[in-house]
């Protein structure tokens, strides 16, 4: 009887070569990639994700010209004009403090003036426009100073009142 030939070895002429059996390719981690094209595999693959990423990342970039041009508004480079009306009030005489005033009541002093020409009920915007246009100093702090106090009084719908300091 014949000895059977080794797998991978060459055959007798005339006879098909075998093909390799399960137990030559028992291999196992480098080898393993190494044998079965791995390295190509892998970077093959971390190359399409990297592109897919830059895709979609140029694309979310790209949405706001993508939505104005299908509103057909204006390009989202230029800018658009403001949303809030420009300031009703404008700057009149007024004693205007030097510095922030930490004490409400010395506040009140000069903020009294500004209540006044707003009449009983008056949005806090309005006081807060007609300060800025008279330049007082910090006057988020000083407002903010003021309610906390009880000078300032809220009445609802974004309306105030003004309450003499006791």
């Amino acid at each position: 009887m014949e000895k059977p030939l080794a797998a991978g070895a060459p055959s007798a002429p005339g006879q098909a070569e075998k093909p390799f059996e399960k137990e030559d390719m028992d291999v196992t981690g480098l080898e393993a990639i190494n044998a079965h094209n791995g390295w190509a595999m892998a970077a093959v693959g971390t190359t399409i994700v990297f592109c897919g990423l830059v895709i979609l990342s140029f694309a979310i970039s790209q949405i706001g010209r993508i939505v104005s041009y299908f509103e057909k508004q204006q390009p989202a480079d230029t800018p658009e004009e403001p949303v809030f009306p420009t300031p009703s009030v404008s700057p009149g005489t007024f004693a205007v403090p030097e510095k922030y005033l930490d004490d409400p009541a010395e506040a009140a002093v000069y903020y009294q003036p500004l209540a006044n020409q707003l009449g009983e009920t008056f949005p806090l915007t309005e006081l807060y426009q007609l300060c800025e246009a008279n330049k007082f100093p910090s006057v988020h702090l000083c407002i903010r100073r003021l309610r906390e106090a009880g000078i300032l009084v809220a009445e609802g719908n974004g309306f105030f009142r003004w309450v003499q300091p006791s």
